[in-house]
């Protein structure tokens, strides 16, 4: 399976010039878009060139890794992706998702969720795990800022 190529346009039309962060962490940030070709909404991970040209050959052995397992993961709470978009000091992967929110915001939002939504939440976010695991991956950045929901009825676990 080959992922679409978009451009650096398409990219930014889709998430309004970047402008909502979903999530940050260690290796990129995470911006919500919508109307990227066929796919209604989408999360792009965005990895900035930063530092030497081994720490970019670095990171990019881990987004190569990532790509694989995403290839081979067909999950309902693992979040797939359709594409990337790759510039001379970026490189992102696209997600199709239909997200509108992480735990995260939830929880900050104190978003009031029965007992049985929460734990709803909790089986999704560990049975995506479990389809990780089965592939012999360990997800080394589990936190709610990675849970991304259209509610408690869709969970997903972003890489």
């Amino acid at each position: 399976m080959r992922f679409n190529r978009y451009t650096e346009d398409e990219i930014a039309s889709a998430t309004s010039n970047f402008a909502d962060e979903i999530g940050e962490g260690g290796f990129g940030t995470v911006y919500s878009g919508r109307g990227l070709r066929k796919h209604d909404a989408v999360a792009v991970k965005v990895f900035e060139r930063n530092g030497t040209d081994e720490a970019w050959r670095a990171k990019m052995r881990t987004v190569r890794r990532e790509m694989a397992l995403a290839r081979a993961v067909k999950h309902p709470n693992v979040m797939g992706i359709v594409g990337t978009m790759k510039t001379s000091t970026t490189f992102s992967i696209v997600y199709s998702t239909l997200a509108s929110c992480t735990l995260a915001d939830m929880i900050e939002d104190k978003t009031f969720m029965p007992t049985v939504d929460r734990l709803h939440i909790a089986l999704c976010v560990a049975r995506g795990i479990q389809a990780l695991h089965n592939m012999n991956f360990v997800h080394a950045d589990i936190k709610s800022q990675n849970v991304l929901m259209t509610g408690p009825a869709q969970v997903w676990c972003i890489f």
